[in-house]
């Protein structure tokens, strides 16, 4: 039998030494189950490579550095300004502004 992706699925994650239970998307599921496990090796690493023993530090401190890595590599989505201009002299056209 198979799924519906969007029908709800119970879950629960541990995250700096709580679990919190979830309602989720079957589809999200598993990443979400992913990003909690990366959450806590990244919090581990941080713990040996700091003096830093309290979990809510290490756990902003972890996801501050995740943060900052998909900003880096995530693409600009920004239009150019040649994709802008071509859009405002399309509109112009339809108008018959121009």
């Amino acid at each position: 039998m198979i799924e519906d992706p969007m029908a709800k699925r119970s879950i629960r994650i541990d995250i700096a030494g709580r679990t919190y239970p979830l309602n989720v998307e079957a589809a999200q599921a598993d990443r979400i189950e992913t990003a909690a496990e990366e959450i806590s090796k990244r919090m581990e690493d941080l713990k040996g490579r700091y003096a830093v023993r309290d979990k809510h530090d290490l756990l902003a401190m972890t996801l501050l550095e995740w943060a900052t890595e998909e900003k880096a590599s995530a693409p600009v989505s920004e239009p150019s300004t040649d994709d802008v201009l071509q859009e405002i002299l399309q509109s112009m056209d339809a108008l018959e502004i121009r």
